[in-house]
């Protein structure tokens, strides 16, 4: 992808969102908003029409795997030459490019705990295709083919759904998570911030119902996103137990590099080029995971969710 294309992306995301505007424009634009970032301008769709034979080409393509689900990886790193980046971005520096895979940061009963939780706030709502989001810091959730707030929703129906261990287990994986990035990839400690989009993704095989349904597009975060610098992917059920298919592939010009997702992996990458990736399609089951965006640029940080102020203050009109 030009370089022209990562300026535009940034310059696009630059202003931010706030939580409001964020749940507006979810609201107005559906689920692809999340699974391409608000996805909605013409470019966009043209190059999702565009890509209809992109799994054909990707069949031929020789298919290594990295990671299955049956192997446990402990801090394991592939170094990559970064790709050209935009002389605005923030992340310059020490930092490197690369891959990372671990299966060695998180104990059992906070991973059952996470998944639960998603489970609890998902009960409001489904994606009308396969994929559902959930955005605890907005508080968006897929319903049909658009989105809700489900603190609105949990507040119109007086339902008792906070529990401040939930969200507690949330942030404390999200910060061994942010402190793992800071490590492995050389970043300054507390340089970079969470940031939008950041959420949990539960697919199904049901079939599209609209372009942005189409998760197994091949995609860069630093141009899907605009505020990624680093993408974390913590995977929540485990492939070919709880689901098969949806197995994560970095794309190059010649070859497939797959993850199988397995409960408590987690993934990161540096967000350019150089990590070009897509989803295949999942065929039977639920596949879940959380991702996490991080940004070194301070002004697209978003704060922590805090799901019993978000309840109390939510508009039950």
């Amino acid at each position: 992808m030009a370089k022209k294309a990562v300026k535009r992306q940034k310059k696009k995301a630059s202003t931010g969102l706030s939580n409001a505007a964020v749940i507006a424009a979810l609201i107005s634009i559906g689920i692809g908003c999340l699974i391409a970032y608000y996805a909605s301008d013409s470019d966009n769709n043209a190059q999702s029409r565009k890509r209809q034979p992109e799994e054909s080409k990707q069949q031929q393509k020789s298919h290594t795997v990295l990671s299955t689900a049956s192997e446990s990886k402990e801090d394991e790193f592939w170094s990559l030459p970064c790709a050209p980046q935009d002389e605005e971005s923030f992340c310059k520096g020490n930092n490197r490019c690369g891959r990372l895979i671990t299966d060695a940061l998180f104990d059992e009963k906070d991973l059952f705990q996470l998944v639960n939780m998603a489970k609890k706030w998902m009960v409001y709502g489904e994606g009308s295709g396969g994929p559902t989001i959930l955005d605890l810091h907005s508080g968006a959730l897929s319903l049909g083919e658009r989105f809700i707030d489900v603190y609105s929703e949990v507040k119109r129906k007086k339902d008792e759904v906070y529990d401040a261990d939930d969200f507690a287990v949330y942030n404390r994986i999200k910060n061994t998570v942010k402190a793992m990035v800071e490590r492995q990839f050389h970043v300054s400690e507390n340089s970079i911030y969470l940031t939008n989009p950041t959420f949990f993704s539960s697919i199904t095989s049901k079939p599209a119902k609209t372009l942005h349904d189409e998760y197994w597009h091949e995609h860069v975060d630093k141009i899907t996103y605009g505020n990624f610098d680093f993408t974390c992917l913590l995977y929540l059920a485990t492939y070919n137990e709880e689901f098969t298919g949806g197995e994560f592939q970095f794309v190059n010009d010649t070859n497939l590099e797959g993850i199988q997702p397995r409960n408590g992996r987690l993934a990161c990458f540096s967000s350019g080029e150089e990590n070009t990736h897509r989803v295949t399609r999942v065929e039977s089951g639920r596949r879940f995971a959380l991702t996490m965006g991080f940004t070194c640029d301070k002004t697209k940080a978003i704060a922590e969710p805090d799901g019993k102020r978000a309840v109390a203050h939510a508009d039950n009109a």
